[in-house]
Order: structure tokens, then sequence, then C-alpha cells
């Protein structure tokens, strides 16, 4: 199969308004769509959909590992430590976001960061809380993100 084949029409669905994309979303994936989701960011879910539909999706290992759910001998989950290279992406209030781990820290919106709560911050205000903001917690309670 060429790259071309399995890479998504940026276009797709780019007709449809807010109302039709939620239908084609409740259809795909059979849940509510979360009120907070940006129109960009659900035409590109449903897009994938379709095209994981056609072609085959993600197995249930690869799907664990994109969502950093590692499981521990003892059945529990634990999040991998991040490693320089490692991007982040959350939407926060429409906007997606992008973080960049480095060696020393994080890299945003070509800013130098020393944590990913100093990130949070900057994104959220002074309410923000870097590993709570970016998903990024151990099963239950908080976890230190090693960068």
């Amino acid at each position: 199969m060429r790259k071309a084949d399995i890479e998504p029409d940026q276009t797709a669905h780019s007709d449809k308004d807010r109302t039709e994309l939620c239908t084609l979303w409740t259809l795909y994936l059979r849940r509510s769509v979360p009120s907070t989701i940006s129109t960009d960011l659900l035409r590109r879910i449903i897009t994938y959909e379709e095209q994981a539909k056609t072609q085959g999706g993600l197995g249930r290992k690869e799907q664990k590992a994109l969502l950093g759910q590692h499981v521990t001998h003892k059945g529990r989950r634990t999040s991998p430590a991040l490693k320089p290279g490692s991007r982040l992406m959350r939407e926060w209030q429409g906007v997606v976001h992008h973080v960049d781990i480095t060696e020393g820290g994080c890299l945003y919106q070509g800013a130098s960061y020393p944590s990913l709560s100093a990130v949070a911050q900057t994104i959220t205000g002074p309410t923000g809380q870097g590993p709570d903001s970016f998903g990024w917690l151990k099963a239950g309670k908080r976890n230190k993100v090693k960068i």
C-alpha cells in the first residue's frame, strides 16, 4: 500500500456543519460528543474513524501504547516516564496545544519551560497542573513527571 493510500483526506467533511459531524461521531463511536471538543478536532477524529473502518485500525496493543496505558506485572496501570522527543497534545477551550519534551524540560510555542506544570499554567492560568492537564497521572494518584 502506498503512503498516499493511507493518508487521510484533509478536506474530508469540510462541507459539514457541527450537527452533521456530531451525528457521524455518534454513529462511529457510539457515544455522545464531548461538549468541549472543537469542530476541527471532531472532523479529524471522524476522518480517522472512517479510515480505520475501511483500511483497518490499530490493534489493542498499539492503542494502549498510544494512550500510555502500560500495565505492570501485578495488573496496575502506570504512565511511562516522558522521554525527550515526545510530543503531547491537549485541547483547551477549543485550541489544540502541542508540547515537546526536551532534555531540560518542555518546549511550548518556541519558549522553553522547566516543567509540564509551567506549561499548563501558561495555557490555563494559575490553576493549571501539568501532569493533570496533560492526562499524565499514575492510576489514582499524582505522579511527578520524569523528564
